[in-house]
């Protein structure tokens, strides 16, 4: 049984990934070993997978789905997450990308050698990790000493060829200490810092702050202890963002509203914000590529082929099935969150790349229009599938006491349908849900790609364009002198202009220069552009859109200008709030540069 299975996935293609460069990205992280080729990278993965899903499915293998993972694998029609690549049959360690650890003791101290071990134990599988520091009495010296310990930990990663660490802290809005944590970059140098910075806000926040009252600070035993106007807490952070581009905001009580097992109460996020977590609770992500969706059978000749999104989307969620039950195998001491909830991701990683492909502007009605498609029919294809699972393999074990027993939180997205699935086919999933379950608590999340992007030689997650210079190139971009432009960019504008001479201005253009003021007038390109030609609500619809259908939270950062004011980045803040958006980051160009 197995042995076929070992001897199909040998047969992998990777000549699409058989790039120097490519070699290079995933030899520096770990990914690819000496002994290594990429097909054997490859080979080893599909085989480990495959064989799982095949003990899963009742030790039948299944030669379709087989067949349909090594082409899907082939084509980067599908990514899998660097975890999982780099993991998954050649060590014990888990192959899920974010978790949340607990950096203190009961008596709100904080234990530096426990977070050591911990962090480097994960952060050598290249697992990203969220630690709260809402239950420490003195959460700034902390925070000192966990930068210490993370620098440490990023050269022994660095000097052993691994991913590099990726770790978010985040503290409650009503802490004693909280404007000292909120300004903590300002007041000490963290140039070198190796972490994010997030605040835990709930929508009582801005109601307080929309009537001018009173936000009390709290201790653990939820004593107040001092208090502040909520109106100067918010202008706080973003006078902070507007620095150093944190502390980013999560709104909890959002994120916990779309907790389907509420027993274990969310402590931290990833890394990037794309999803909270329990402590030790474990994700697994998978990403559709968006580019290899564009067709020419759409409206105006351009368009999305959603049959292949589903195919892809049933092909990602069960391999990240497979992929749950590998860490759990793997690890003896897998946490009964892992066990009994069966999280994955599913997400997405080319977005600006498919709307050069189509020719659409990223800062149109449309793109936006498109993004909240792209985001209900990844979820219905996901819970799905899921569904499917389960008729076989069994609900994620707190199924039953999950929110999706409760009719009224299962259809809780209804109010932000587009259409692009018929309500008759929600209703029937909404009744195959309630029969059989699901397979896995969550199937969606949006966080950042990447290396995994880098791989597909497409742009990353849902973020525009930051510079239309890449790194990298596939088989039909070029490289013009020592920088590389993205195929679909480069694709686009040849077929706008044929002829050698404007094409090579253009080229040119966008090789000496990324400021493309002038450039736009003369292609009459609309939908090339890069982040900071964006206006930040265009950002932030896009933000939104994802957001509506995803289980968990997205990876977005919004880019600013160098010349945005701080009171323009409060008006975003309160956009965020009135968005239903879960986590806001954003980023002033070039204000690292302004620090002395």
């Amino acid at each position: 049984m197995f042995p076929y299975i070992r001897k199909l996935s040998k047969t992998i293609n990777t000549s699409l990934y058989e790039i120097p460069i490519i070699e290079d990205l995933l030899f520096i992280r770990g990914i690819k070993q000496n002994n290594e080729s990429i097909q054997e990278v490859f080979s080893r993965v599909i085989e480990n997978l495959l064989v799982l899903d095949t003990k899963l499915n009742n030790n039948k293998i299944d030669s379709v789905f087989t067949s349909k993972v090594i082409k899907s694998i082939e084509t980067k029609d599908i990514i899998l997450s660097t975890p999982l690549i780099t993991n998954i049959g050649r060590n014990h360690n888990p192959v899920g990308a974010c978790t949340v650890l607990k950096p203190y003791s009961t008596n709100g101290e904080f234990n530096s050698l426990s977070f050591q071990d911990n962090a480097k134990l994960m952060l050598s599988a290249g697992v990203g990790i969220g630690y709260d520091l809402s239950g420490l009495n003195n959460p700034i010296s902390a925070v000192k000493k966990i930068n210490e310990i993370l620098f440490e930990i990023d050269d022994f990663l660095k000097e052993n060829k691994l991913r590099p660490s990726a770790t978010m802290l985040t503290v409650r809005a009503d802490h004693p200490k909280i404007l000292d944590i909120i300004n903590i970059k300002r007041n000490f140098d963290f140039q070198r810092s190796k972490f994010n910075i997030s605040i835990f806000v709930d929508e009582s926040l801005f109601r307080a702050a929309k009537s001018n009252d009173i936000w009390y600070l709290k201790n653990q035993n939820d004593q107040i202890e001092d208090k502040i106007e909520a109106t100067f807490l918010i202008k706080s952070i973003a006078s902070s963002a507007h620095y150093c581009g944190e502390p980013g905001l999560l709104y909890k009580d959002r994120f916990e509203k779309d907790n389907p097992t509420p027993h274990y109460p969310f402590s931290s996020t990833a890394p990037c914000a794309e999803l909270a977590m329990a402590e030790n609770d474990l994700c697994h992500f998978g990403y559709i590529n968006l580019n290899s969706l564009a067709t020419s059978k759409g409206k105006n000749g351009l368009g999305v082929d959603f049959l292949k999104l589903e195919d892809s989307v049933r092909i990602i969620t069960r391999l990240l099935d497979s992929a749950v039950q590998y860490s759990i195998d793997a690890n003896p001491k897998t946490t009964e969150k892992i066990i009994s909830r069966r999280r994955i991701g599913v997400g997405v990683a080319g977005f600006a790349s498919l709307l050069v492909s189509l020719h659409i502007p990223y800062d149109s009605v449309e793109a936006v229009k498109l993004a909240s498609e792209i985001s209900e029919y990844i979820d219905f294809v996901s819970k799905s599938e899921s569904c499917n699972l389960a008729k076989k393999r069994g609900s994620f074990p707190d199924f039953e006491k999950s929110q999706y027993k409760d009719d009224k939180w299962l259809k809780r997205k209804n109010a932000n349908s587009t259409g692009i699935i018929n309500a008759k086919d929600w209703d029937n999933l909404y009744s195959s849900i309630s029969l059989f379950g699901l397979r896995n608590c969550s199937t969606t999340a949006y966080p950042p790609t990447g290396t995994s992007s880098r791989m597909a030689c497409i742009s990353s997650g849902i973020e525009p364009y930051y510079s239309l210079k890449s790194n990298f190139r596939d088989s039909v971009s070029k490289k013009l002198g020592e920088s590389y432009i993205y195929s679909e960019i480069y694709d686009a504008i040849k077929n706008k202009y044929p002829e050698k001479t404007k094409f090579k201005e253009i080229i040119n253009q966008i090789l000496s220069n990324d400021n493309l003021s002038s450039l736009i007038p003369i292609t009459n390109m609309p939908y090339i552009k890069i982040a900071l030609q964006i206006d930040s609500l265009a950002h932030l619809k896009i933000l939104s859109a994802f957001q509506s259908f995803a289980d968990d939270g997205v990876s977005k950062t919004i880019n600013l200008k160098n010349n945005i004011t701080v009171e323009e980045i409060e008006s975003i803040i309160w956009f965020s709030y009135n968005s239903n958006i879960k986590g806001l980051t954003v980023f002033r160009n070039g204000c690292l540069n302004e620090r002395s």
